[in-house]
């Protein structure tokens, strides 16, 4: 078993026809400025590395244009991350975010489990040692799986209605398949947001 790191997730996300912001790995910072110059309102640029926390860890920043994402991307690569050298980063168009998710499907005991929370975002941790009812929990049926019905049960729990309701038990059950059909034993989204649009995007993903 490994942990993919997050260009080789969201790849295969995209290709299961999710809603992925636009990104790339770099491994200097002239080809990540480059990229970079092509996205509209800046990017993000966040150390690969196959842990997770990198927010916490200062491995992901927000920069405004391409000469930003050079100097950014050459500081990390050659730094140290949770124990990794980063050797590549990952750029990424940025995401207007309204609102924030946490979701996570795990199979490393029996049955598994679904953990879903509309606090997502860098503080997960802290939101479900602080405030563990914010956080849904519920193992996985072997036989159903998460249905769009099944999430849309969860994400009731988690206190969300009406369109941001339906978008998100949507690609949550979406998500679930491309889950199964990779024979994962663990993936996070962390976080899954909706824009002021109210439209999905995966922008953390492991």
């Amino acid at each position: 078993m490994f942990t993919l790191t997050e260009d080789l997730t969201k790849r295969f996300l995209t290709d299961a026809g999710l809603p992925v912001p636009k990104g790339n790995a770099f491994d200097n910072g002239s080809a990540a400025a480059s990229f970079a110059k092509g996205l509209d309102g800046g990017a993000v640029v966040k150390a690969l590395v196959p842990a997770g926390r990198r927010g916490k860890a200062d491995a992901v920043k927000l920069v405004d244009d391409s000469a930003a994402a050079e100097a950014v991307t050459e500081g990390m690569i050659g730094s140290d991350v949770h124990g990794f050298s980063v050797a590549r980063v990952y750029v990424e168009e940025k995401v207007t975010i309204a609102e924030e998710f946490y979701l996570s499907f795990s199979l490393d005991g029996y049955p598994g489990q679904v953990l879903v929370s509309s606090q997502g975002g860098v503080d997960i941790e802290e939101t479900h040692r602080n405030n563990p009812d914010s956080v849904i929990r519920a193992d996985i049926d072997p036989l159903t799986g998460i249905t769009e019905t099944v999430a849309r049960d969860l994400w009731v729990q988690a206190g969300l209605k009406g369109d941001a309701l339906a978008a998100t038990a949507s690609v949550t059950a979406v998500l679930y398949d491309a889950f199964v059909t990779a024979d994962a034993v663990m993936m996070e989204i962390n976080p899954l947001v909706l824009d002021a649009a109210g439209k999905p995007s995966i922008v953390g993903a492991m």
